[in-house]
């Protein structure tokens, strides 16, 4: 039937019902699911392989959702019996570091309450080595995993933990020393180092979750260096003399009993970080930082380039217009207001030199009402001020959002649909999102205060409204199989004839099947429209097809039967509307297309005459593709009866795409519309 002028009936065509079908079946997707025997308890489970286990042998049990989790307890199980037998050395280690000066009966309680996790980490890296999974089932908890070592290997690990004991020890009370604490870090990662190369263990393997493999050579010199990056030495001028405050650069902690070589002074810190005071004009014009060891014969473990902290320059100080005031509270969050402005510490605050202020401490009931006046020189480039707090401030959040949206309080690692719960007083950056790029996340910067509940009852995210506008093109090459359907036309002498007669309409052709070497090579080009999530698209494209024709010997020369494989090589034209959707970092579209072609034979060098005229045949077709960057693939399905059959195409190309929200990734929240 000829398509008459004018849309829709020019761009599809004659629909089948065939290709109605297939429409339906690409808009739903059906999923079934069977369920199957309840897995026993862990506990069952548990007890059933605990009767096979073998002499000979230290077994370890791990359960855990997941069977790489449960492998790892299993191997921490077996790790916490090698630990087991040390603890007696390790503490050892820690009455002879006590004894020392160089650990507090505190620092020993912390060490101890952390079980030598640390320990058991680095000694599950070789339990791994040398365990065999005997079993790994799933159960109605989630999955068991059962690990055995020989005996003859357990006591080979527990006699390395027994050699490595001390250095393990030194190990755990860094691991116990809070990282706002680097002074004390770095003290004990120079014990440690000592003690290894004493022992002759420096070389020797050690396995640290944040750091893998490594040696605990390596490990006590990266923790030393990774401690001096958080030291920083703040100068505070008065007149003509200088204090240097020691703190921790992140949480501004101050660092007591550190030993400091500056500018050939040698100088220790007070138990509120302060170095004694030299005259501005005795110093250099560099003045180097360098830590030292609480021992004259840890010095030699690291270079002085290797403890260097940092270089002040003393000329640059009285170039400065403003300096910095360091605040500070133990613990953290205290709310403090100086010069009209409220910081919670820890806080760093750019003042004009030269000047008295007035600092206010609220957010404790020891400094209820209390006033602090500090002046700073007009020549300090900083000034550091610390208040000890004995009690904090508390309020209460209530927080909840719609839609099952996350509420996430930033920097404090909370994240929850719904937040009820007593805060320290503070300040809070609260983001409620959905995780994912397409909605908008909704923030919000909370001041609590002493004894106040803040409630909120968040709107849900909204969508960003994603969208594409612009051309894509590229060339694609597309592969067919199988038999086209049976009323695809075939050109013959006089027009054409369906693919299932083409035999029957001509007495020289017994019989004709296409192979799978059929191929097609096009130029394409996709327009996304703007407005809305509209595609359309246009193709031409070049196609060859492949058939294996049978023939009889009437009418070719008194030959015998055989068969030849020829080529119908066709020139398509293709046009198509539809949807696209974004997915991923990419983009998708499905379309329903008219194609238009004309196909001729070519018989050159077979053995067999196929007819020389040409057909013009049109069908449709689904198309279903996705463009990633400058890659692209799809499947196109045509008419079943009337069109070739189905395709996977490959394609490469460019795009000249505007892609992007409507609305930007994050709003303020404003009563009224978002809570």
């Amino acid at each position: 039937m000829k398509a008459s002028p004018g849309f829709p009936v020019t761009i599809w065509g004659r629909w089948s019902p065939s290709l109605a079908l297939l429409a339906v079946a690409f808009a739903t997707l059906v999923g079934c699911a069977g369920y199957g025997d309840r897995p026993p308890g862990g506990n069952e489970l548990r007890a059933q392989l605990q009767e096979q286990e073998q002499s000979g042998y230290t077994y370890g049990y791990g359960a855990a959702e997941r069977p790489e989790q449960a492998r790892q307890e299993a191997y921490y199980q077996i790790a916490g019996a090698v630990v087991t037998a040390i603890r007696g050395e390790q503490r050892e280690v820690y009455r002879l570091l006590q004894r020392r000066g160089e650990a507090d009966d505190s620092d020993i309680e912390l060490a101890e309450e952390l079980e030598f996790q640390s320990s058991i980490s680095s000694l599950s890296h070789a339990v791994i080595e040398g365990a065999e999974v005997v079993s790994e089932k799933r159960s109605a908890d989630g999955w068991l995993v059962s690990v055995r070592v020989a005996d003859e290997q357990m006591e080979q690990m527990r006699s390395r933990a027994r050699r490595q004991a001390p250095a393990l020890a030194q190990l755990e009370l860094i691991e116990a020393t809070p990282d706002s604490r680097p002074g004390l870090r770095f003290q004990r990662a120079l014990s440690g180092l000592a003690t290894v190369e004493r022992l002759e263990l420096a070389d020797e393997r050690a396995y640290i979750p944040q750091h893998g493999e490594t040696t605990f050579a390596s490990y006590f010199t990266e923790a030393a260096r990774e401690a001096l990056e958080r030291i920083h030495v703040v100068p505070v001028i008065d007149g003509s003399r200088v204090r240097f405050a020691v703190l921790d650069r992140h949480t501004l902690r101050p660092q007591p009993s550190l030993t400091l070589n500056i500018d050939g002074y040698r100088l220790v810190t007070d138990s509120g970080g302060w170095t004694d005071e030299r005259r501005v004009g005795d110093l250099s014009s560099a003045v180097k930082v360098v830590v030292e060891g609480r021992e004259r014969r840890h010095r030699n473990l690291l270079s002085d380039e290797q403890r260097l902290v940092e270089t002040l320059y003393p000329r640059q100080w009285r170039e400065q217009d403003v300096a910095v005031l360091y605040l500070h509270s133990q613990p953290a969050g205290a709310v403090m207001r100086i010069a009209g402005s409220e910081y919670v510490t820890p806080a760093r605050v750019e003042l004009e030199q030269g000047r008295e202020y007035r600092l206010r401490i609220e957010g404790t009931v020891d400094y209820r009402e209390r006033d602090e006046t500090i002046r700073i020189d007009s020549a300090s480039p900083a000034y550091f001020y610390s208040a000890g707090l004995t009690e904090r401030r508390f309020g209460e959040l209530d927080l909840s959002a719609e839609g099952g949206a996350l509420i996430r309080l930033e920097g404090y690692g909370i994240e929850s649909r719904s937040i009820r719960r007593p805060a320290e007083a503070g300040t809070y950056r609260v983001r409620v999102t959905r995780d994912n790029p397409r909605y908008q996340d909704i923030v919000e910067e909370i001041v609590l205060r002493e004894d106040e509940r803040i409630k909120r009852e968040y709107a849900r995210p909204p969508d960003r409204f994603p969208h594409y506008f612009g051309w894509r093109w590229g060339v694609n090459l597309g592969l067919y199989g199988g038999d086209p359907g049976d009323d695809y036309s075939l050109p013959v002498e006089d027009g054409s004839a369906s693919f299932a007669d083409f035999a029957a309409d001509d007495e020289d052709i017994s019989g004709i099947s296409r192979t799978d070497a059929s191929f097609q090579l096009g130029a394409t080009a996709h327009y996304f429209a703007r407005a809305m999530p509209f595609v359309f698209g246009g193709e031409l494209a070049y196609r060859r097809e492949q058939y294996d024709v049978e023939y009889s010997s009437a009418g070719q020369g008194g030959q015998d039967d055989g068969d030849d494989t020829l080529d119908l090589f066709n020139w398509q034209g293709s046009l198509g509307v539809g949807f696209w959707q974004p997915v991923g970092m990419g983009i998708g579209w499905v379309t329903l297309n008219k194609a238009w072609q004309r196909g001729s034979w070519d018989d050159s060098g077979a053995d067999i005459d196929m007819p020389s005229g040409r057909v013009d045949d049109s069908y449709p077709f689904i198309e279903l593709g996705g463009s990633f960057d400058i890659w692209g693939f799809g499947v196109r399905v045509s008419d079943l009866d009337s069109g070739p059959g189905a395709m996977v195409w490959f394609g490469v190309g460019g795009s000249q795409l505007d892609g992007g929200y409507q609305l930007p990734a994050e709003v303020e929240a404003r009563p009224g519309v978002h809570y």
